[in-house]
């Protein structure tokens, strides 16, 4: 079981380092995933752990926690914000005119009671900006040190609240002693500067969400179909599997269903982008499937409801995004661990500052220990992984894909192989019965309907052609992954399978070898038919192979079919292929390899589990989808390579993210301890280079294809991020 729930007042490595530390000390926590970019934990585990007990240890380790449905929006958090920025802006502009005047009084000369009169004045600007507008640093850097509340450890706000308020009280002595240095103007621009960032800060991370919204603007009532035949409107939570639903022009699909009648014309036009992340309208015929959150962009059309509002697709895409996150990419890892003792760092250094200036120049002491801990900027450094990782997830998520372990996207740039299961990945799902040749006088209407029967059990593809017949009970069902599936039907044992699963002697029966998908059933331990399937391969397969290979990866069918079936596909595709695998085999075949393995049945969890990145469709079974990294949210196959391209772009980003991090960090804090950074420039420096990171990450949301490449592709990517 998983929990999410919001912290509003996390702010950095060192807060997420406290909140796991908290979490791991509940009973039957399994694990913890935190996303500081969004200020959201996932929390794995038993049945049994309340939600109530794990807020209060978050609470108790100095955080404030709600659940992630019940916390306040981002809006809210902007409009605060906006205020304290605004009123920090119009202080700032005052308290520069009279700083203006003041440091031309120190050329010029300037009498002394007009002197006072002018900081006095900076003095009476700078009041609501220390009290009103700097409160939130102060806020938290006091609940770090325990004040109202439990230790938490440092946090970057501690440093920027111990620059403002020195900073004031040491101008606040100036004033009224007469004698000194005031740095009112450097106390409201920082703190301008900073609210500034924080408010673009959280303007960009809103951009960098992977929540889809889509079921906020779901609408609230729909149009049911009464028994005399009238529409009236209903609750969306009151509506039930099978009702009919009428959709009008411009509606927003509120659950999955099928479509039962269009009157206005024969095919109903659907933005399905939401979705499938494609911009091109589709078409729907009547009795085809159709999803909630879709627009209808036609003629009305009635719908028959297959779900209830709660369980439609788009419910369990938001569901999984939420959750699903997986663990840590190498890099947030490493930047996590040198946060986490940046901030003590700078306190040390900053006090080591102002001793040695103490001995060299007492005047500039003060000024100088202050740049140092205005200039430092652990955010950055905290934020430059997470946010090109959150960044790439909602990119990927636009374009119909879901990441459920982000972890993966790591070993996505290394991928040099991509294995294909062959039925139902490289070929349409979606199979029909192409022929039944029988080999005893079973009647093929019964033969059907007891197949179908044991085919409601099972998630494979073959399955589907069964949908249509008239099934009876099976019992005592047992499936073997990848062979077949057994039960007892009309009082009869059934086998249905491979040739191998039913034993079929396929020399002594006269069976050639068919060109399509066939599979064997067995009746009372008796050969009866050969069913044949036929198959096509999915629209954009030749496309996306090309596409991979243009991206310098090598593509293989790896498939537990026969060998003369695998290279029929292969051959149309013209790529190499392993044929006959068993579960295991491909599971051990993908061991300790870089490659990317997507398949769909139940035959290949092994395998999506033991890749290193794997991927499945959204149709398969709960197994399935819980062992694999990524969900294709449509049935193009096409989204792989822009898994791949925007994995690469990420690993690129992360890069050069924490490359100027620590080259900034590096370069600014010595400036500053040296006294060449004044503290009105540092604190443009640290805002600076927080929002650079931030916006630096947000290029991963744009559409920027990698060049052509070959064999070598990866190569470049990953010496461009490495520089």
């Amino acid at each position: 079981m998983i929990t999410s729930l919001a912290i509003a007042d996390m702010h950095c490595a060192a807060c997420v380092g406290k909140v796991e530390a908290a979490l791991a000390r509940v009973p039957n926590v399994i694990g913890c995933e935190v996303n500081p970019v969004r200020r959201e934990v996932f929390i794995e585990h038993e049945d049994g752990v309340r939600s109530d007990e794990l807020i209060s240890r978050i609470v108790d380790a100095g955080f404030s926690a709600s659940l992630l449905s019940a916390s306040l929006g981002s809006s809210d958090e902007d409009r605060r914000l906006l205020s304290r920025l605004g009123i920090a802006g119009l202080a700032m502009m005052q308290v520069m005119m009279v700083s203006v005047a003041l440091y031309a009084g120190g050329f010029y000369g300037m009498e002394e009671h007009f002197r006072q009169l002018l900081q006095l004045s900076s003095l009476i600007f700078c009041i609501p900006v220390v009290s009103y507008c700097a409160l939130p640093f102060f806020t938290s850097a006091l609940s770090c040190l325990g004040v109202g509340g439990p230790a938490r450890g440092l946090n970057m706000d501690v440093p920027i609240a111990l620059a403002i308020a020195v900073a004031f009280s040491a101008s606040l002595v100036a004033t009224f002693k007469g004698t000194g240095e005031v740095y009112f103007d450097s106390v409201v621009m920082f703190t301008f500067l900073m609210l500034g960032a924080r408010y673009f800060d959280a303007r960009l991370r809103n951009s960098l969400t992977i929540s889809d919204g889509v079921l906020a603007s779901l609408p609230r009532t729909a149009q049911r179909r009464n028994a005399d035949g009238r529409w009236q409107p209903v609750p969306l939570k009151e509506l039930t599997i099978g009702d009919v639903l009428w959709i009008a022009e411009g509606e927003l699909i509120p659950v999955d269903g099928v479509i039962d009648e269009s009157p206005g014309a024969s095919d109903v036009a659907l933005d399905e982008s939401v979705l499938t992340g494609e911009s091109a309208i589709a078409r729907r015929s009547v009795g085809e499937a159709v999803y909630a959150g879709t627009i209808n962009l036609g003629a009305g059309f009635s719908l028959a409801a297959t779900t209830t509002a709660s369980a439609t697709r788009l419910a369990q895409i938001d569901e999984l995004a939420k959750t699903l996150h997986g663990g840590k990419h190498a890099l947030v890892r490493l930047a996590d661990r040198v946060a986490r003792v940046f901030v003590p760092v700078v306190l040390c250094l900053a006090a080591a500052t102002y001793i040695g200036w103490s001995l060299v120049d007492p005047g500039r002491a003060l000024s100088a220990a202050l740049a140092v801990l205005v200039v430092s900027c652990p955010c950055a450094l905290a934020l430059a992984s997470p946010a090109a990782l959150t960044a790439a997830m909602s990119s990927l998520r636009q374009k119909g894909v879901l990441v459920k372990n982000s972890a993966a996207l790591e070993s996505v740039s290394a991928i040099r192989d991509v294995y294909f299961d062959k039925t139902g990945t490289l070929t349409e799902p979606l199979l029909s019965i192409q022929h039944i040749e029988r080999y005893s006088n079973v009647d093929e209407a019964w033969l059907r309907g007891a197949v179908a029967a044991l085919q409601k059990h099972s998630s494979h593809p073959f399955a589907t052609a069964f949908r249509t017949a008239d099934a009876m009970q099976a019992e005592q069902v047992e499936t073997v992954a990848g062979a077949g599936i057994s039960g007892v039907v009309d009082g009869r044992r059934i086998q249905v399978g491979s040739a191998d699963f039913v034993s079929a002697q396929l020399a002594s029966t006269n069976v050639s070898a068919p060109s399509t998908v066939s599979f064997f059933v067995r009746i009372d331990q008796k050969l009866a038919a050969r069913i044949d399937l036929a198959t096509r391969l999915r629209a954009d397969a030749r496309s996306t192979i090309s596409e991979l290979a243009r991206l310098g990866i090598r593509s293989v069918i790896l498939s537990g079919d026969d060998d003369a079936h695998c290279r029929a596909v292969a051959t149309q595709l013209d790529i190499d292929y392993i044929a006959g695998c068993t579960p295991e085999s491909k599971a051990e075949r993908l061991a300790d390899q870089a490659a990317l393995f997507v398949g769909d049945g139940i035959n290949d969890v092994p395998a999506l589990a033991g890749a290193a990145v794997s991927a499945a469709t959204l149709e398969t079974s709960d197994l399935v989808k819980s062992r694999a990294d990524v969900l294709l949210l449509s049935d193009r196959l096409g989204a792989l390579t822009s898994l791949v391209q925007v994995g690469r772009r990420m690993l690129t980003i992360m890069r050069q993210n924490l490359l100027w991090a620590a080259l900034y960090n590096l370069t600014a804090i010595p400036l500053a301890a040296f006294g060449f950074a004044p503290p009105w420039l540092a604190a443009i420096g640290m805002a600076s280079s927080s929002l650079l990171v931030l916006a630096n990450a947000t290029r991963v949301l744009r559409d920027q294809p990698l060049p052509p490449g070959d064999e070598h592709t990866l190569a470049l990517a990953t010496a461009q991020g490495a520089g």
